[in-house]
């Protein structure tokens, strides 16, 4: 018993390190995606938001056309669980300018959940 309160208490004494630790890596991909930003205001394709409602929860959907004049294929790209980020709208501009369109939805939108 008294081994186990040893381990706990060396873990309780650790946890804030880590947490400090999660946290500054964070903020370090937040600022890591700052490159992004410059690649999708260079881009000539056509983006928007369209919000999608379905059960009474309305969801943004980031949207990017390809540069084509027909039909053209669509592609559904998910996100990971932080969200829609810059690196991911990046995605679906490289996917668009391969001439498909890109379809994003931002399903952390229209919920009350923190992550």
């Amino acid at each position: 018993m008294r081994r186990r309160l040893a381990g706990m208490t060396r873990l309780s004494r650790l946890f804030p390190a880590v947490a400090v630790a999660l946290f500054a890596l964070c903020g370090f991909t937040l600022q890591a995606q700052d490159w992004a930003k410059p690649m999708l205001e260079k881009s000539s394709r056509h983006r928007e938001y369209v919000p999608v409602t379905s059960g009474g929860r309305t969801i943004n959907t980031f949207v990017v056309y390809p540069e084509v004049k027909g039909k053209a294929p669509v592609v559904v790209l998910i996100h990971e669980i932080f969200g829609l980020s810059d690196w991911l709208k990046v995605q679906a501009d490289e996917l668009a300018a391969k001439g498909f369109i890109v379809v994003v939805p931002d399903l952390t939108s229209g919920t009350d959940a923190l992550f």
